[in-house]
């Protein structure tokens, strides 16, 4: 509002306004009010503002409060796992990239608040949630591992046949053993007194029982052996236990060609026995042996026929079968009945195994380590071997009797 002072004062009289100096105290009060009313207004606007800038400092130490909070988290899991310095870089970066994008975004607002021309201005910031810390999320790599001290093997067999032959030492290539044959002749009285008294004529025949080499080998890294927990105690145990199975094979069912041994079974009669009971066959293969004097000391099934003899055995002969208490072993007749996977599928072996065979070692079962196989030197690497000579001869074959278990009750 712009007043016109001059005139006013110089006029006389004007009656209409009350006179000039009534008109001039009235103007400058009117003057007055408005001026206290722009500087109320004034003092309105910069409350006002001041009111804004609270909030927003609010606003910010809210965040800086709560961002002093997620930090307070990631440390106690990073003192926990002392992996979580990934979480941490992601959180801060998260929301400091966040705060510079919407400063410049509202940049405009915020000056005209600064210069006092907006009253006020709001905006929110929305960071995104860390992600969980879970192992796809924050691990690099795998979790910590402990590893077992064994390597977990296959099963070994629970019988092998060198633990019911005897077993000894040879010292030569070839073990050469006479073996009598049937007799001629005989011992009788002398009738009548002064004649020639019975003749004998004993038949003997040279048997060769050769010693053959049964062995096998592995390569392997130096740095595998070095490294891998139990890989040595593993070779150690699991190489013999290879070379058991084939000389078991041998022992059984060895051709006696092509380095093999000559095996049990071609050399065995087959039980005379035709019974369709099992129990009544085995009993009857027993006695046949006996019958000649031989002794029988051991019977030998695979499990699943061990297994049928028994059943038979339950529900037809309970009387005839005592199961040891202590090993929990099949006796029929008094004999001990033994199951081993050595033996073929629905074959049955009775016979005197102490007696009648024997497993004689050139050289003993061992395993050996070489550096400097072939061009283990150039490749890092190690050759494991396990290797035995032995020989089998079969000293009385007559004592042996291999019959059929596949005869169901």
């Amino acid at each position: 509002m712009r007043l016109n002072y001059a005139n006013s004062f110089y006029r006389k009289d004007t009656p209409e306004d009350g006179g000039g100096v009534e008109l001039i105290t009235r103007q400058v009060g009117e003057l007055k009010t408005l001026i206290q009313s722009g500087q109320q207004k004034t003092a309105t606007d910069i409350q006002s503002v001041q009111s804004s800038v609270t909030e927003v400092k609010t606003s910010v130490t809210e965040m800086k409060s709560e961002q002093e909070e997620l930090r307070k988290e990631i440390n106690i899991i990073k003192a926990k796992s002392g992996r979580s310095s990934i979480i941490q870089k992601a959180a801060d970066v998260n929301f400091n990239d966040r705060v510079k994008e919407l400063v410049i975004e509202n940049g405009e607002q915020l000056k005209a608040m600064a210069a006092g021309s907006l009253k006020s201005h709001s905006f929110r910031i929305q960071v995104k949630d860390v992600a969980d810390t879970t192992a796809p999320n924050s691990l690099t790599g795998n979790y910590p591992k402990e590893y077992a001290q064994d390597i977990i093997s296959m099963p070994s067999r629970k019988t092998h046949l060198r633990s019911l032959f005897g077993v000894g030492p040879t010292s030569e290539r070839t073990y050469t053993y006479y073996r009598e044959k049937p007799v001629e002749g005989g011992v009788a009285s002398q009738n009548p007194e002064g004649a020639v008294k019975s003749k004998i004529k004993f038949n003997l025949e040279e048997v060769d029982a050769n010693v053959k080499t049964i062995a096998g080998f592995t390569v392997i890294s130096r740095q595998l052996l070095n490294n891998l927990p139990g890989t040595w105690s593993f070779l150690q145990k699991r190489m013999p236990e290879l070379y058991y199975r084939e000389e078991d094979r041998q022992l059984f069912s060895g051709t006696g060609l092509n380095g093999e041994l000559s095996g049990l079974l071609a050399a065995i009669a087959t039980g005379a026995s035709t019974k369709t009971d099992l129990l009544l066959k085995v009993m009857a293969t027993i006695a046949e042996i006996e019958d000649t004097d031989e002794d029988v000391n051991t019977l030998l099934f695979r499990p699943t026929d061990y297994m049928n003899l028994l059943e038979t055995a339950t529900l037809n002969k309970p009387d005839v079968i005592v199961i040891d208490p202590t090993t929990g072993r099949l006796t029929v007749a008094g004999v001990p009945a033994y199951k081993s996977t050595a033996v073929p599928a629905g074959t049955g072996v009775i016979g005197d195994f102490n007696m009648g065979a024997d497993i004689l070692q050139l050289t003993a079962l061992n395993v050996a380590i070489s550096l400097e196989d072939d061009n283990n030197f150039q490749k890092n690497a190690a050759t494991v071997r396990v290797e035995a000579e032995v020989a089998f001869p079969i000293f009385r074959p007559g004592a042996f009797r291999k019959i059929s278990m596949t005869t169901t009750p």
